[in-house]
């Protein structure tokens, strides 16, 4: 329940084809302490002054001209501003997905159409997708607490972000159509795979899944999943992304869970993985990045370029995980929440750690068979960071990567030992 660190505010869910946001309203002061700028930064490549380089965000150079003209214009006694700043919430500046319940912006239901979205105060976790310029205005006012429209993603990928940025921006002279695009990853011409970055690889698989391969077509959602839709999770896998108009009804997860799922198996820092990528210095792409510390199970793949088989390990580890675990589950066990998503792929992690980043998918579907054996739906793996950890553990267990004795010291110890028991 939100507190004293928390904005509750009425919200209305708005669905569209690319997915849910929220309108809200926020005042100007909130937003800038609730919000950061991911500002396109550029490098001059060569003699001729090509612009390349460390693209760090979807907005242009602030330009303190153009920001004093807006504040002149809020000062004015006809100020107004109908259109909506566009927020991306629970990424952070970094390009990782916030995991902790406490840090993440959410929402909670009052009925199909009206929410609240719950903001925590103590951390800047949304990006300004659109309306960086109108933002910074106000900090040449003293008008902070005009009331703004926002519509608010959760959960959006970074290259979703880009994509609607380029949309919304793509007429206006200063900003150049194939720049907005190659942001994060939707460029207009076929880029050369090696200089691919995590986000851009762990998006593209997600979206294979999401429309082509696999046991998860047509249940992953581009914003956030809801645990009570009805319909969730259902078995029908019919899916066209290019109906349009079609009502994602039987979703199970969101994409930013799956994308982030994939990050962290060959990426510790996206974001610096993509500066360091585009950087004008480097001429090899993706083979011009560390290796690491050894923590990354398919960080070599990805630095060599072996997507397809990154892209063949995620597909049949996350079918075998619907197909076995999730499809057959009880309608409220926690596998088949965002927690369950997010335990399957820490421990997808672990086990091709402990093989050297190879993946034996017949070795999978057997610790899943067993796995079929807990009942996942008890409190014990409730929807949070500790449950995803929970789930994590038994999968561990499970599979023998990891024996009761890796747990003596653990303050789950009794219920993980009597879990066990139903694995005899």
């Amino acid at each position: 329940m939100p507190g004293a660190n928390y904005l509750r505010i009425p919200a209305l869910r708005i669905r569209q084809p690319l997915g849910d946001f929220f309108s809200v309203v926020l005042s100007a002061s909130d937003l800038e302490k609730l919000t950061y700028s991911a500002r396109a930064r550029y490098e001059r490549r060569n003699m001729l002054g090509s612009v390349f380089g460390n693209i760090a965000g979807n907005q242009r150079k602030k330009d303190e001209k153009r920001e004093k003209e807006i504040a002149r214009f809020i000062d004015s006694n006809e100020s107004a501003f109908p259109n909506s700043i566009i927020l991306g919430a629970n990424y952070e500046e970094n390009g990782l997905l916030v995991q902790d319940e406490n840090e993440r912006w959410h929402v909670e239901r009052v009925d199909d159409e009206l929410f609240y979205l719950c903001i925590p105060t103590n951390k800047k976790m949304a990006c300004i997708i659109d309306g960086q310029h109108r933002l910074a205005g106000f900090e040449h006012s003293d008008r902070k607490d005009m009331d703004l429209l926002c519509s608010v993603y959760l959960d959006l990928p970074a290259p979703y972000q880009a994509y609607i940025f380029a949309t919304i921006n793509i007429n206006q002279k200063k900003v150049d159509k194939s720049l907005a695009y190659e942001l994060y990853g939707f460029n207009l011409s076929d880029e050369d795979r090696n200089n691919w970055s995590p986000e851009k690889l762990a998006v593209y698989i997600a979206r294979v899944m999401r429309f082509k391969r696999g046991s998860l077509i047509g249940k992953i959602s581009l914003g956030v999943a809801f645990d009570d839709d009805p319909g969730r999770g259902s078995s029908s896998n019919k899916f066209d992304e290019n109906k349009l108009d079609q009502k994602e009804e039987n979703t199970l997860v969101s994409l930013s869970t799956i994308v982030d799922g994939i990050l962290s198996l060959i990426s510790s820092n996206p974001r610096k993985d993509r500066d360091d990528i585009q950087n004008y210095k480097n001429k090899i792409g993706r083979k011009g990045l560390d290796l690491g510390t050894g923590t990354l199970p398919l960080r070599e793949k990805f630095i060599l370029g072996q997507d397809e088989e990154i892209e063949d390990v995620v597909v049949d580890y996350m079918s075998k995980y619907y197909d076995i675990l999730v499809a057959g589950s009880a309608e409220h066990s926690y596998l088949r929440k965002t927690v369950g998503f997010i335990g399957s792929f820490a421990f997808l992690k672990d086990y091709l750690k402990k093989r050297s980043g190879n993946y034996d998918g017949s070795e999978i579907e057997r610790f899943f068979e067993k796995a079929k054996n807990v009942d996942f739906s008890v409190s014990f793996f409730s929807a949070s960071a500790v449950g995803s950890s929970r789930i994590r553990s038994l999968l561990l267990l499970i599979s023998g990567l990891k024996g009761l004795e890796d747990f003596s010291d653990s303050r789950d110890y009794a219920e993980i030992v009597e879990i066990s028991h139903s694995l005899i």
